[in-house]
């Protein structure tokens, strides 16, 4: 896939569903600043908003997913070596969000297992898997669908097994 700035989910999707690119590494779309995950939500019942539904359809959840975060910012990770995340120059993913360290957090592909993993690097604001605040310096695992928070911005993780799925079930639009 090409690198000319940030493409949308959307234009992922549809390249992937045309043939015109080979999706082989995971995808983290942003979702939005939507602002912190709370501290006790876990603790007050409340619970974290599952982009799946039950009873519903491949192509229904896909849609839904094509229409939700379409025209987000899709960052295609680089699992060569650890995709660093934080405000810094020289991170590989930069969240311009006050609210975010300068190194926030760490994502990995351990060849071992073969299994994707974050990682909180002791960052001030936490970083949240699916409303549950991370231990910092504990290797986490990651699974597609997964929702992350650093700081007030949000992702959702995406394997590309995920999202070549997704684009065969899009609607042809």
């Amino acid at each position: 896939m090409s690198s000319r700035g940030p493409k949308t989910f959307l234009d992922v999707l549809e390249q992937v569903q045309r043939g015109e690119a080979v999706l082989t590494r995971p995808v983290l779309v942003e979702v939005a600043e939507i602002g912190a995950m709370p501290a006790m939500a876990h603790d007050a019942g409340d619970s974290v908003t599952m982009f799946t539904q039950a009873g519903w359809s491949s192509e229904r959840w896909a849609s839904q997913y094509a229409r939700e975060y379409g025209n987000n910012v899709c960052h295609i990770l680089n699992t060569l070596r650890p995709v660093t995340i934080g405000r810094s120059r020289s991170c590989s993913l930069r969240i311009l969000d006050g609210s975010v360290s300068s190194l926030h957090a760490r994502l990995y592909f351990d060849r071992g297992d073969c299994e994707y993993y974050v990682v909180d690097e002791d960052s001030r604001n936490g970083t949240f898997l699916n409303g549950e605040r991370l231990t910092p310096g504990e290797n986490t695992r990651l699974y597609s669908g997964a929702m992350l928070w650093f700081g007030k911005t949000a992702f959702v993780f995406l394997l590309s097994s995920t999202v070549r799925k997704l684009a065969s079930l899009a609607d042809d639009k």
